[in-house]
Parts: structure tokens; C-alpha cells; sequence
């Protein structure tokens, strides 16, 4: 279980956010490091106890560093595990490119608990923010976090707002909470872009489904060739799974698809996840896939989304009732002759080849250095040296900043024809 609180602090505009976690806590030697441990999964391992609960060993290192980063602050971080019998605390702060731990101090645990008490607490004051935003993000980011990642067991609390209260002793959604993939998306990149759905009814809506393009925001891209994770490996976090397969489309009676999925492993195969809620009034499953042309396909996301009023025939979980769907197949096309050609036209760069298209980046980013580079070594010139210069390009009448101007124009115009040129071979 973790409990988060965020209370408002003597200073105007500030907060004071703590987050007590009653797992299995930090050894006293081992909190710096386990706190400092940039760019750390905040999720080592799970471990299943005795009653069938799932619970998480964590590192706290990415968050606490952000943290400090961003409010450029200190945090108190207390902890203690079953065998000790003190609790430690640090007061950690961000110098140079690592955590120093600023104080320390110890305190022993209460005789009745020595043998019970673990856990962590992690305290963070001088938070700078509107109060209303601040609850309006946490309620939208932990809300969709829970619907794709459950189960956890999370308290917010938060001042002048209601509390939210996310897995109780069973793991179920509640109405509000039982949204399609194609609604969580943008929610969870709010930078993104989606077009409008390509939509199928058959049987007087006893059937649709819906289809439409979604592009992921910059941050989350990368060029494989860079070594840093692909989208596919960021968006893993939200248990989606991707590949370069044709659409898939199967069902199940008894259980959901995201359960049979990680039961028979072999399926990851095929590329993607689908979510499908048997017992909800409104029966639906949906579908993402990024496996759009290999060429096109960094930062698209293709969201397939089948909606039934009725009940949904399945029989099997075995990997042969997979079935292709030429319902989703056609209509996939259909979005995607619509949607690229305006997607190109938006931004040429992102459709020439990869190691064209890194080369071309760099030549537009350098594009203003050299033009400045250019002006100053004429600013460096006699003048009649530079009006000879000048003369030769026909630009003997204008200042250094025009001449600047102008350089940068012409060359983002030859870049642009370059890029053009490449994406008609192509």
C-alpha cells in the first residue's frame, strides 16, 4: 500500500508532498545509493506473498532527481527494514552530478513494532504550484495508470480536494473508469496528435468499430541508431506490446485478452495487446499497433477499436483461433491513404530514409551557426575587402543582418528541395 499526502506549507503557493510506502523498506547503508540511482527502473522486481498479493521492490532514484532537479530542493527521506531496530533518515540534496546526503540521524523503533515496522517515508517540501492543476494531473495520470496497470493499492490526499483511493482489496473498475485504449492514449501523451476516427456500423450498433492515427509527441521518439529506447520500449511501461504484424483480432469467454496474453507469452509475437472487459455492459476491445511502413512508422500509432452491444462469440485461447480481420484491415487502409500524405506534407523529414534523414537534421540545425559564422568573418573584413565580397553575391546593398537573413532563407530552401528529391525516389 502507499499512502501519498500533499498539504499546504506556511509559505503561500507551496506544498509539502510525502509518500510512505509500508514495504519492505531500505537498509540504513543502502538509502543514498538506492536514492541516487539515475535513470533506475522505479520497479526492480515483483514478488508474490503469501496470500497472492503482488508486491514491488523499487529504487527511488529517477523521481527523487527529478525532484531536486526541478524545485532545486532538499528531501528527508526515512526508512527501516524488519531486522533493524532504528529507522534512518537523510537529508539529501543534488550537488554536481550526484545525490550528497546534507545530515543523518537515527531513531529507535517503538518496542511493540521493532519486529513489524518497515517501509519508507519520503518527504519533499517547498513544491511551487497551483494547487487545482496539480490535483486535476495527479487524478488524470493515476487514473489511466491504474486502468492500464492494475493492480496497485494507492491513498492520495490531497488539501481541499476530495481524496482518490485506487485498489481495494479487489482490483475492479469502477464506470468511470472503463475507457478504451483509443481514450487513454491522448490522456497519457497529451502532446500528441490524433485524426479524426474512421468509423464501421453494422447491425444497428450492435457493432462499430473505430479507427484513427495517432502521433506520438517528440519526447517520446528516437532514432534506434542513437542506442536509447524506442517508443515501443517507453510505451512498455503501460503494458502495450507492439510489432510489425498486420492487425490481429480474437476474443476470449471467460477471461480478459490482457490475461491471456501474458499467460501464453508466445503471443507477444504477433505484436500487440487487446483489452477486453467480458462482464461490462458495454463490451469493447482495443487495439494498438505500430506497425505501420517500416520506413514511416516512428512516432505513429495505429488504434483499432471494437465496440459491441452484444455478447462477443469465443471458444478458444489456443494461438489458432487468432483470426485476421478484414474489417480492420480495410478500414486500417482506408485511415492511413487518408492520414500520411497530410502527415508528410506537415513535416517531409520524418519520411526520407533514417540515415538520410540524421544527416538532414544536422544540416538544418547547423544551418544558423554557419550563416552567423559567414557575417562575422565579414564583420571582420576591411571594408572594401567586404564590399568586394558582397559584390560577388550580388548583396553589395545590404547590412550584415540582411545578408545573414537571407543566407539562412536559401539555405533551408536547398534543404527543403533535397528533401523533397530524396522522398520522390523513395
Amino acid at each position: 500500500m502507499i499512502d501519498c499526502s500533499v498539504t499546504q506549507s506556511s509559505t503561500e503557493g507551496e506544498y509539502r508532498f510525502i509518500v510512505i510506502d509500508n514495504g519492505i523498506g531500505m537498509e540504513d547503508s543502502q538509502i543514498p545509493s538506492l536514492c541516487g540511482g539515475l535513470f533506475k527502473t522505479s520497479k526492480r522486481f515483483s514478488q508474490t506473498s503469501f496470500n497472492g498479493t503482488t508486491g514491488t521492490i523499487g529504487k527511488y532514484g529517477v523521481g527523487i532527481k527529478a525532484i531536486l532537479l526541478y524545485y532545486n530542493t532538499e528531501i528527508t527521506v526515512s526508512s527501516s527494514t524488519l531486522s533493524e531496530s532504528s529507522i534512518a533518515t537523510y537529508q539529501l540534496g543534488f550537488e554536481g552530478s550526484s545525490i550528497r546526503v546534507r545530515n543523518k540521524k537515527q531513531t529507535a523503533k517503538p518496542t511493540p513494532l521493532r519486529n513489524t515496522l518497515s517501509g519508507t517515508r519520503i518527504t519533499v517540501n517547498h513544491i511551487r504550484g497551483n494547487g487545482a492543476l496539480a490535483y486535476a494531473f495527479l487524478t488524470s495520470y493515476l487514473t489511466h495508470l491504474f486502468l492500464l496497470n492494475p493492480p496497485f493499492h494507492l491513498h492520495l490526499s490531497f488539501d481541499s480536494f476530495p481524496p482518490l483511493d485506487f485498489g481495494k482489496e479487489t482490483p475492479t473498475l469502477s464506470p468511470s473508469l472503463r475507457e478504451p485504449l483509443l481514450d487513454v492514449l491522448p490522456a497519457l501523451f497529451p502532446a500528441g496528435e490524433s485524426f479524426p476516427r474512421y468509423s464501421s456500423h453494422q447491425e444497428e450498433d450492435v457493432f462499430s468499430l473505430d479507427c484513427f492515427l495517432f502521433v506520438l509527441p517528440p519526447s517520446t521518439r528516437s532514432l534506434r541508431s542513437t542506442g536509447e529506447n524506442s517508443c515501443e520500449d517507453r510505451l512498455s511501461m503501460f503494458l502495450l506490446s507492439f510489432g510489425n504484424s498486420k492487425p490481429l483480432f480474437s476474443q476470449s469467454r471467460e477471461c480478459g485478452l490482457v490475461a491471456a496474453v501474458l499467460h501464453y507469452p508466445h503471443w507477444s509475437s504477433y505484436g500487440m495487446k487487446l483489452r477486453f472487459r467480458g462482464q461490462a455492459e458495454d463490451r469493447f476491445v482495443t487495439l494498438l499497433d505500430c506497425g505501420v511502413e517500416a520506413k514511416e512508422r516512428e512516432g505513429l500509432a495505429l488504434v483499432v477499436h471494437l465496440r459491441s452491444s452484444a455478447p462477443i462469440p469465443f471458444t478458444s485461447l489456443t494461438k489458432h483461433s487468432v483470426q485476421p480481420s478484414r474489417t480492420i484491415d480495410l478500414l486500417m487502409k482506408r485511415c492511413l491513404e487518408d492520414v500520411l500524405p497530410r502527415l508528410r506534407e506537415r513535416n517531409p523529414l520524418q519520411y526520407v530514409s533514417r540515415a538520410s534523414q540524421k544527416r538532414l537534421l544536422v544540416y538544418r540545425d547547423t544551418i544558423p551557426s554557419v550563416a552567423n559564422s559567414v557575417t562575422n568573418i565579414l564583420a571582420l573584413m576591411e571594408p572594401e575587402t567586404r564590399r568586394r565580397c558582397l559584390a560577388l553575391l550580388h548583396w553589395e546593398e545590404k547590412s550584415l543582418e540582411q545578408v545573414e537573413g537571407e543566407m539562412i532563407s536559401r539555405m533551408n530552401a536547398i534543404l527543403q528541395d533535397t528533401i523533397n528529391r530524396k522522398r520522390q525516389k523513395q
